[in-house]
């Protein structure tokens, strides 16, 4: 196992001599723990001079201030006195002297200094990619990704606002999509919503629960998007779910001048609890002229009125099969032109694993940290840390970036919570909760304080980012993961 090489963790070099893994990427080419450890020593060599001028500087300023008190008691006094008087003028013109000298020179070395400093700085990106570890720590491979320059642009909706994203409902249909939170029954439908992972988030579903349909047939949902400018070519992607003995069919038309004509993509039956990802290439024929996207469900749930003993109840026939969508991409250009991970990721490769992170240092509260997520790539969300070496990778990682590291003082936010029962913090990254085995607690915490934590943060800056419990409406910095499939 090969040791991290970091300013703050030169310790952990072999003299320099520590041998990269095979396949590892060298951003640079050229990064030894030799540059790191010179590097520091400059650094600190530099801040004690300084340190030093500064201190002399606050010396002849409080002679100064000493001195002064005495020559006014001077003044006014005989030939002998007035001696003195002047004998301390011009020791203290000698100290002004030395004292002006003294903030050339302090200036001089400040100039120098924040060069030298932009300098290392600059030479330690080039040659650890901003920092980044440059040997492998506890298997994981430190590495940045940098996808290509964006020239597409890309529409999300997450359907957590109540005007849909523009989302609209047809008028030529049976019924309407129902924006829907939690889960709709133990037999069928999402246990969750996908971008949330809990509660609080919402997603589109086809309900067959009680149904208004009182007869045998099918019955026909459709939701539309809002209207997409002409392009080459678009990549739609978006995840569903169809879970119920009873579900049917999930269609997706690309709608040109009203007319739908033939489905782009088509789901049939029974699929499972979780959610799935969809992708679909749309080509000019759709593209060439503006353009909506249409979801089409379908279901033969239906109602009878029956009578017995002494009252009317309904009796409901084929209502386990609801259909539903959330998270939904839609990008002007071609599925295999879109980047695979998000940009300036940070990787890590662990036996058939393999995971990109991403770092936040702008504060958010976790649900918008977790659509920032969602937004950066369909399979990514707020890091879910399983194990001891993940947690390692990732805190070492933050030291070894100056400006990541400052910004963690307040913290980053995991994805996991507690929202929906207390003490029981759950992982949310694939949009159907995880038991979180794995935990990294500060003594005392998790402690819901005033009964409202229930967000992971790593939290405790001081002590190698142990987790804490927060308010999720709190601000913070976060990380991002995406994980390969």
């Amino acid at each position: 196992m090969y040791l991290q090489c970091q300013l703050g963790n030169v310790e952990s070099c072999h003299g320099g001599n520590a041998q990269p893994e095979p396949n590892v990427r060298d951003l640079s080419g050229a990064c030894t723990c030799n540059d790191v450890t010179k590097a520091s020593v400059d650094l600190n060599n530099l801040q004690t001079r300084v340190d030093k001028l500064h201190k002399s500087m606050t010396d002849f300023k409080n002679q100064l201030n000493n001195v002064s008190p005495k020559t006014n008691s001077y003044q006014g006094q005989p030939d002998g006195e007035n001696q003195k008087y002047l004998d301390i003028l011009d020791k203290l013109h000698t100290k002004e002297d030395i004292l002006n000298r003294t903030n050339e020179e302090v200036t001089r070395i400040l100039q120098t200094a924040s060069t030298e400093i932009k300098g290392l700085r600059e030479k330690l990106k080039n040659t650890t990619g901003e920092l980044a570890t440059c040997q492998v720590s506890m298997g994981g491979t430190h590495t940045s990704q940098k996808a290509p320059v964006a020239d597409f642009t890309t529409f999300y909706c997450s359907f957590q606002q109540t005007d849909l994203c523009r989302f609209t409902q047809d008028r030529d249909d049976n019924t309407d999509w129902t924006r829907q939170s939690s889960s709709i029954s133990t037999q069928s439908g999402p246990k969750t919503d996908h971008s949330y992972g809990n509660g609080y988030g919402y997603y589109m579903a086809l309900k067959t629960i009680n149904t208004p349909k009182s007869s045998a047939g099918k019955t026909i949902s459709r939701l539309t998007s809002p209207t997409f400018k002409p392009a080459s070519n678009y990549c739609l992607r978006f995840w569903y779910t169809m879970f119920g003995k009873d579900v049917d069919t999930l269609n997706v038309y690309a709608k040109v001048n009203g007319g739908r004509g033939y489905p782009i993509y088509t789901r049939t039956g029974n699929v499972d609890p979780y959610w799935h990802f969809a992708q679909i290439d749309i080509g000019p024929e759709y593209t060439k002229s503006s353009f909506q996207i249409t979801f089409e469900g379908s279901y033969h749930a239906y109602k009878v009125h029956h009578y017995t003993n002494s009252h009317y109840t309904y009796i409901y026939y084929n209502d386990d099969g609801n259909i539903a969508i959330d998270d939904f991409y839609i990008y002007n250009t071609t599925c295999n032109s879109l980047p695979a991970v998000p940009a300036d990721s940070l990787l890590r490769r662990v036996g058939n694993e393999t995971t990109y992170y991403t770092f936040h240092k702008t504060p958010a509260t976790w649900y918008d940290a977790q659509v920032t997520c969602r937004k950066e790539n369909p399979r990514s969300s707020l890091a879910a840390i399983q194990s001891a070496s993940e947690q390692l990778f990732l805190v070492n990682f933050i030291n070894s970036n100056l400006g990541i590291d400052y910004a963690g003082q307040n913290g980053f936010y995991l994805n996991g919570n507690d929202v929906d029962s207390e003490s029981n913090f759950k992982w949310i990254n694939t949009g159907y909760p995880e038991i979180v085995n794995y935990t990294n607690f500060h003594q005392g915490q998790p402690n819901n304080v005033g009964n409202i934590q229930d967000c992971l943060l790593m939290e405790y800056h001081a002590d190698n980012y142990k987790w804490g419990d927060v308010s999720c409406t709190e601000k913070h910095p976060f990380i991002c993961e995406t994980m390969m499939p």
